[in-house]
């Protein structure tokens, strides 16, 4: 197909880069070079190195190439090497305060146990990352559209469930997606995944209601005042959704797309310190 195209055969470059190699030969010394990484990604030798490695290791030559090419490169080490070694102490600030946050969700509770620093880089100085321009819609965007979409739908249906329930849940999901679905990968990879949620979710939402677990809210918001060293603390969160039980008792249930965190990653939370207090 490539000669039926005029294009030239795949080992044509191959053999440029023998001839080019075969008509510097000729000089005393010859070094081949190339880059092990492209910012930071891995890349792989060209076909020619690797036949060229291949005939030398046949001619017993390539052992001595490679020490000799060790020493050129323990050089190149050597010109970054410093003197001595300092490491650098592990960030742990100590802001006033003043300058401390007085109030926090519980979901950033958890990244202050988790990443004291975060916590300080938010809230003390002030940073968050930029979005890129104009960038596809990620992981946050589709938690807010599933979070809609199922908000939408036990607000319309906080008793029985309709008998087209699953056309509901879709036409919520379609309002919650909005402009969102005029886009490709929107609708060929998110819409399929919201289709298998709407299964699942009416599945389970049949079980809860047959066994007389009913909705009282959603988007329920909350708050704790804590008495603290340095004062009152305001604790904050809210539930996607509280249900009722047969028993009386509530059920608060909270809306994940994410993957949970690792046991070891809980583990080494809980081993973290924290140097502020409330």
């Amino acid at each position: 197909m490539r000669q039926a195209f005029g294009l030239p055969a795949p080992e044509r470059q191959v053999g440029q880069t023998a001839h080019d190699f075969a008509q510097a030969a000729g000089a005393p010394l010859v070094v081949l070079t190339r880059s092990e990484r492209v910012e930071g990604t891995p890349t792989v030798p060209s076909r020619w190195l690797l036949r060229l490695d291949t005939v030398l290791d046949k001619a017993r030559r390539l052992p001595a190439l490679t020490a000799e090419a060790g020493e050129w490169l323990a050089l190149q080490r050597a010109l970054d090497w410093p003197e001595a070694v300092r490491p650098c102490p592990a960030p742990a600030p100590t802001p006033p305060v003043s300058a401390r946050p007085r109030r926090l969700s519980v979901t950033q509770v958890e990244a202050w146990m988790r990443d004291p620093y975060a916590v300080y880089a938010r809230h003390v100085l002030g940073l968050s990352a930029l979005d890129p321009i104009d960038a596809d819609p990620g992981a946050a965007e589709r938690g807010q559209v599933l979070h809609a979409a199922l908000d939408a739908f036990v607000r319309k249906f906080p008793e029985k469930m309709p008998p087209n329930a699953r056309q509901e849940l879709l036409a919520c999901g379609r309002d919650a997606f909005g402009p969102l679905l005029d886009q490709p990968g929107v609708y060929a990879f998110w819409w399929p995944r919201f289709e298998k949620v709407a299964d699942w979710f009416l599945a389970l939402e049949e079980q809860r209601r047959a066994a007389k677990v009913m909705p009282l809210a959603t988007e329920v918001k909350g708050q704790l005042v804590i008495d603290g060293p340095a004062g009152p603390f305001t604790l904050t969160a809210k539930a996607d959704r509280l249900d009722r039980l047969p028993d009386g008792r509530l059920s608060i249930l909270d809306y994940k797309t994410g993957t949970p965190p690792a046991p070891r990653r809980c583990g080494w939370a809980r081993r973290r310190s924290c140097r502020w207090k409330p």
